[in-house]
This record gives structure tokens, sequence and C-alpha cells, in this order.
């Protein structure tokens, strides 16, 4: 009896032990399973957010393009109006005095409408794809003025010198001496980094 009572607790402990190994190996497995969904998941996050953000790229760089675009053509009515004033001025040096009036009231009214439509159009547009753009110019430097967040504005856009004259209405000259003070502005004079790297990252 007592044989068979050593023989029944071996066999007993062998079991338990067979058994609790057995859990071991199944919550082991369990875990390990677990991490590697765990590492999918994160994995497929991490793709999520890598796609969502070119997909926010592609489309910045898509209204970059649209707002561009609208700029240029603003930029092609621009030179229109200028070339449509520029023949009534000449024309009105052929009327008489009394007539001349009434053409330079037209070529006026058509300035001020042209630089406040454009420039209206331009900047509702612009806000709308960069809405924190301002803001963050304003943290830089508050005392910025209208016509150099203007500028920020063209430069953020990657447009050229010519192509701002163009649609300001000022000298190529002017816009350079404009740039430079602006550097000075946003504490760039003594840095490596260009005006239109540093706007582009805002």
């Amino acid at each position: 009896k007592r044989k068979e009572l050593r023989y029944f607790i071996a066999g007993l402990v062998l079991f338990l032990t067979v058994v609790i190994l057995t859990l071991l190996y199944f919550l082991l497995w369990g875990r390990m399973k677990r991490l590697k969904l765990e590492k999918k998941n994160v994995q497929l996050v991490s793709k999520n957010l890598e796609l969502e953000k070119t997909t926010l790229g592609q489309e910045l760089e898509i209204r970059n393009k649209e707002l561009t675009t609208n700029v240029m053509y603003q930029i092609q009515q621009n030179e229109l109006v200028n070339e449509i004033t520029q023949k009534l001025q000449n024309f009105s040096k052929t009327l008489r005095k009394e007539d001349q009036h009434l053409i330079l009231g037209f070529v006026s009214g058509l300035k001020k409408t042209r630089n406040t439509a454009v420039w209206n159009e331009f900047e509702v547009r612009f806000q709308q794809v960069h809405n924190e753009y301002y803001d963050k110019l304003n943290l830089i430097n508050p005392d910025l003025t209208t016509n150099d967040r203007r500028l920020c504005a063209f430069l953020r856009l990657n447009m050229s010198t010519k192509e701002i004259a163009s649609i300001t209405g000022q000298s190529i000259r002017s816009i350079e001496v404009a740039r430079t003070r602006l550097r000075r502005k946003l504490n760039l004079t003594n840095s490596d980094t260009g005006l239109v790297e540093f706007l582009s990252q805002l």
C-alpha cells in the first residue's frame, strides 16, 4: 500500500508538473501572440500616420498650386488693366480737357479696383490654405507691416521677385529692398538660412 501510495503521489506530482508546464507554455504563447499583435498594430498606426502626413502634404501642395495659379491669373489681369489704362491715358491726350477728366476718372477707378480686388482675393484664398501662417509670423515679430505680411505670403508660395513686382505694382528694386528689410525684421541677417526656406517652414 505504501508503494502504491508513493507511485500515486509521484504520478500526481508528475501530472501536476505537466499541467503547470502546459499552462505556462500556453500563457507564454498567448503573451507572445499578444505582443506580436500589438507590434503589428503599432506598425499599422505608424503607416497610417505616415500616409495621412503624405496625403496632407500632397493636398497642401495641390492647394498651393491652385493658389499660385490664381495669383498668376490675377497678375495677367493686372497687366491687362495696366495696358488698358495706359491706352486710355494716351487716348485722353487727344481729347478736349472736359473729356480728359472723364477718361482719367475711369483710369483712376480701374487702378483702385485692381489693387483692392487682387489683394483681397489673394488674402482670402491664402488664409484658407495657410490658416495659422500669419499667427506664426506675429509670434516672431508682431511689428510686421501689412506689406511685410503680404511679401511673406508671396514668398511662402515661392514667387519670384519679378512676379511679386507685377502683382503689387512695385519695381523689382523696391521688392529686393523690401526682402532685405524683411530678413532683418525676422532676425535672419546673420543667418545662412534663406528667406524663402525660412518662411516655407512656418
